[in-house]
């Protein structure tokens, strides 16, 4: 048989407006954030061998653990790398291959590598 059209834009069945109200929204956000310990974030490069640089220490995150480091780094990831070519002119080159990672906030010099 034969379907019957849909007019363009017209929306089919209901879609409730939920009004987000920004003050709530920043209070949970900063509530978040004063739990959350800072972690530091580095960048080395890669040779075209697989070889890696040293680290370069280049800012830090707040998150609340290893697995929310990881995603904070990885969302950020752009914002870290054009950061680097800044702070360390040279060395992070913009057509470098480029691995990034965070430390565990302990201040040791260690970094995990975020995928």
């Amino acid at each position: 048989g034969i379907l019957p059209r849909q007019k363009i834009g017209k929306q089919v069945g209901k879609v409730k407006n939920i009004k987000l109200k920004s003050n709530t929204q920043w209070d949970r956000y900063v509530d978040v954030l004063t739990e959350s310990a800072f972690y530091p974030v580095a960048v080395r490069t890669v040779t075209s061998d697989g070889v890696p640089s040293d680290w370069y220490e280049v800012g830090r995150v707040r998150s609340g653990g290893d697995i929310t480091t990881a995603v904070a780094v990885a969302v950020q990831r752009g914002l870290i790398v054009e950061h680097a070519k800044r702070l360390v002119p040279g060395r992070v080159r913009p057509k470098d291959r480029v691995e990034w990672g965070y430390g565990d906030g302990e201040g040791g010099r260690s970094f995990s590598v975020v995928e």
